[in-house]
């Protein structure tokens, strides 16, 4: 059986390698197999590999895919064909994107290079050799992968402009403090569309111009831009002595779950020597923390805003603050802060279920009110209905009773601007159901413990002691039978007896059955007059 594994549940990117782990499993109590293992993508094979595999055990293959073309894309993996034909295939979409386009404003352009922000930042987005230090560390090097699905564009604060922001998905802000109110609210209004907002401050920035101007939100009076206050920057950065380090982080979150259980302890290490404290309002609403210092302060916030996301680190990434630009986590750490904030899909979902799983999907709040439907493998269309849910509009779909490739279409937004678009998921038996191993009394009583449960040996040898199941006849047939065959004797007794040929007004019925045996009856039928003799009368 071949049950997986899916791709990872992200979008993937044109031009971009993607892995694809076909897991296949044999079922098989005693036999050694050599099973090859297909990569269809839109019912073309792209590649192929076999697997020997043990009795009982279970193996991975490992396929890389280049996506050249964007859409959500069908793929499946496939083995040979056997007698149970339904997990011979697992179904998977894959939901590629263009390539991201990032907009790198960069607020001090220094010929100095530990001065320029921007240029640590460019670097990072396009450099595609490691270190040393990376490269011993194969999660840190397949990160240096992502570098290929940037677009960057450097402009200098005064770029930053509508036509400038239609562009891009994402935008980094390094060290820009010469920005004017009519930028913020253009950066504002580009975050709550869905963009991402990079902010990296330095000592161009003004805190006060941040948080008066820039952090609260005029447009949204009930929801703040950043949800913090930034104040005004401590520490020396030329009295190394005084440095911050990093405290609590939160590994779970997907910008830094790159750098879970490494015994390398990324980010432990690093040294701050200058960054800008933020303060939290006590219900802190749309802002967290994601990184703190040693002593509890925020290090990096995250924001929600409409349907976009804002990063804020408390530092610049260059020299003077930080010695971050020089470790190895530099740059993975930047290419995962751009992909947790690049625009959203405007329709996406699950992309594998299980069957009779539950498909999620989600949609711009700019599609409210929005509409749709599946169709499903065996094109039955039913409705999905969507609500809202923080800032976007949420809809499931638990009818996923066969397998095979379904499709969502969705419509949304007023007349004057409509909008439509689609979703693609696939749906796969449960891998239990590959398992031929018989099931036990225990594990049955298990399943069901309020049942009065009965076992009944069906097996061959069983079956050969005792008859095989099925294979009883029911009893009433006959002996309902017999009844009637009965009842006819007894109206034949009763009928053809007559009167008995010695006077006997009330004959037996055994000397009834004596005149039948003597053949009595047919001469009384025939009007033979015949009567048999006894012997004494026969000697006379």
């Amino acid at each position: 059986a071949v049950v997986g594994q899916s791709p990872e549940d992200q979008r993937a990117i044109a031009g971009l390698p993607i892995k694809l782990n076909p897991r296949v499993i044999n079922y098989s109590e005693t036999e050694t197999t050599d099973i090859a293992v297909s990569i269809f993508i839109e019912d073309k094979e792209i590649a192929r590999q076999t697997l020997t595999l043990e009795p009982g055990a279970t193996g991975d293959a490992e396929l890389i895919f280049t996506p050249t073309e964007t859409g959500v894309l069908r793929g499946r993996f496939e083995i040979p064909a056997d007698r149970f034909e339904i997990d011979n295939s697992f179904l998977f979409t894959l939901n590629v994107a263009p390539q991201i386009r990032v907009l790198l404003v960069n607020g001090n352009p220094s010929v100095q290079p530990l001065d320029n922000e921007g240029l640590y930042l460019q670097t990072a987005m396009i450099a595609t050799t490691p270190s040393e230090e990376a490269e011993s560390d194969p999660k840190l090097a397949e990160e240096r992968e992502l570098v290929r699905s940037l677009i960057v564009e450097d402009v200098p604060q005064s770029n930053v402009n509508q036509e400038s922001l239609d562009k891009a998905e994402v935008v980094i802000l390094a060290n820009c403090g010469g920005l004017n109110p009519d930028q913020y609210k253009l950066l504002r209004e580009f975050v709550a569309a869905g963009g991402g907002l990079l902010v990296f401050p330095g000592d161009k920035v003004n805190h006060d111009a941040y948080s008066k101007q820039f952090f609260p939100s005029p447009e949204i009076p009930d929801q703040a831009f950043v949800a913090a206050e930034i104040v005004a920057a401590e520490g020396d950065p030329n009295n190394s002595a005084t440095h911050f380090q990093l405290g609590a982080i939160d590994f779970a979150h997907p910008v830094f779950s790159v750098f879970a259980n490494s015994e390398q302890r990324y980010l432990t290490k690093l040294k701050i020597y200058r960054h800008f404290p933020y303060k939290l309002p006590e219900k802190r609403g749309n802002t967290w923390p994601l990184v703190e210092f040693e002593d509890g302060s925020p290090a990096l916030l995250e924001s929600v805003y409409g349907n976009g996301r804002v990063l804020l680190t408390a530092f610049p990434l260059n020299t003077k603050w930080t010695n971050l630009p020089m470790k190895p986590e530099f740059v993975p750490l930047v290419l995962r802060m751009i992909g947790h904030v690049k625009r959203a899909a405007d329709v996406d979902g699950t992309l594998v279920v299980p069957a009779d799983g539950t498909a999620e999907f989600v949609v711009s709040q700019d599609w409210a009110p929005a509409e749709g439907s599946v169709k499903d493998a065996a094109g039955r269309t039913t409705p999905v209905e969507f609500q809202r849910s923080n800032s976007r509009l949420v809809g499931a779909f638990d009818r996923t009773v066969e397998k095979g490739f379904y499709e969502l279409e969705v419509t949304g937004g007023q007349a004057e601007t409509l909008h439509r678009g689609g979703h693609r998921f696939a749906v796969n038996v449960s891998p239990d159901e590959s398992n031929f191993l018989r099931i036990t009394k225990p594990q049955l009583e298990a399943m069901l413990p309020s049942a009065r449960l009965t076992t009944i040996d069906a097996s061959a040898e069983a079956q050969q002691l005792y008859g095989s199941i099925g294979g009883e006849r029911e009893i009433w047939r006959p002996l309902i039978l017999l009844t009637f065959i009965i009842i006819g004797v007894e109206f034949l007794l009763s009928t053809l007896g007559g009167h008995s040929l010695d006077n006997t007004e009330n004959p037996t019925t055994s000397q009834r059955l004596k005149d039948i045996a003597g053949a009595k009856w047919v001469g009384r039928m025939t009007g033979s007059g015949f009567r048999e003799l006894t012997k004494s009368q026969a000697d006379e």
